[in-house]
């Protein structure tokens, strides 16, 4: 099991854009069949500010996940609504639990 986070805060004035951008992957990421979750969040307390939550059946499938192409065309798409770079962080799950809807 590998988790990934994705912190991105967009630029005043591209929030809206950069939502668009990130919403539109979701689909595409869906049919990677080791890609176990991919869930995209926006804060309360700041519209600018993204969250992923991303959760793949290996290190390697997500590896995968970084070099298809509409990854690396949405990598290109926000780098210039960015304010920073974008926050990356692994880890390795220990304990939890996961309810569904």
């Amino acid at each position: 099991m590998f988790v990934l986070t994705a912190t991105l805060k967009a630029k005043e004035g591209m929030e809206e854009e950069l939502e668009k951008l990130l919403l539109a992957v979701v689909p595409q990421v869906a049919a990677e069949p080791e890609a176990l979750e991919y869930t995209l969040h926006r804060a309360l307390d700041d519209p600018g500010t993204f969250y992923f939550y991303e959760r793949y059946a290996s290190e390697q499938a997500f590896n995968q996940h970084l070099v298809q192409p509409y990854i690396q065309a949405l990598f290109t798409a926000v780098e210039p609504l960015l304010a920073a770079p974008s926050g990356l962080r692994s880890f390795t799950p220990l304990a939890g639990i996961d309810r569904k809807d």
